[in-house]
């Protein structure tokens, strides 16, 4: 299991994150915080999936944990523009692409948890 920091970049701000990459290639797992939190929450469940041959990426929202900006600037645009950024980043991942060569959906899966209040 290899952990690689990481430092994406959009509309001027940083967002943090972490590859969590197994010894081989299978499925790719995309972990996303709620409003309010972090990566932190996601790390452990990364390096125990990355155990199983999981690839994982968790992330820090804009305005959240590492990820530069202030939390009461962010939009939920923002964050779904940071979203957009690290699902690209783990696709683009060499153990995403070549663990499955069907279409991009069957080879994901999102974690997310929901905003409260947000319809």
């Amino acid at each position: 299991m290899e952990i690689e920091p990481q430092e994406l970049h959009i509309d001027g701000h940083r967002v943090s994150g972490r590859l969590v990459r197994p010894a081989t290639g299978v499925p790719a797992v995309l972990f996303v915080h709620g409003w309010g939190g972090s990566q932190e929450r996601d790390t452990e469940r990364a390096r125990s999936l990355s155990q199983l041959g999981f690839v994982s990426f968790t992330f820090d929202l804009r305005g959240h944990g590492a990820s530069s900006n202030d939390l009461q600037r962010v939009t939920r645009e923002d964050n779904l523009r940071d979203l957009c950024l690290a699902y690209d980043f783990l696709a683009a991942q060499p153990q995403s692409s070549e663990a499955v060569t069907a279409p991009i959906w069957p080879r994901f899966s999102l974690d997310c948890v929901r905003y409260d209040g947000w319809g």
